[in-house]
């Protein structure tokens, strides 16, 4: 299996990565993106990813979502610290 090289991204740059993957993970999983956020710095980072649908989301939307985005971000290491 390869390995990915890590993302080196400005903040600004990251954000906007941060975002497409979602959208891309959002449109597979038949949701929207609400809202994409990255907070904190150093180890005290938190991305959360809001998704939304007319007839309302479930836990499953939610558990495919974060699921599909964990596999792509732990590939591409786009974030430098834990988060």
């Amino acid at each position: 299996m390869k390995t990915a090289m890590p993302l080196k991204l400005k903040r600004d740059e990251l954000q906007r990565h941060l975002e497409q993957v979602a959208e891309s993970v959002a449109a597979a999983a038949g949701v929207e993106i609400f809202e994409v956020e990255l907070k904190g710095s150093g180890s005290a980072r938190l991305l959360r990813v809001t998704i939304d649908k007319p007839e309302g989301v479930t836990l499953d939307d939610c558990a495919a979502v974060s699921r599909e985005m964990e596999a792509i971000l732990d590939a591409e290491d786009p974030i430098q610290n834990p988060y």
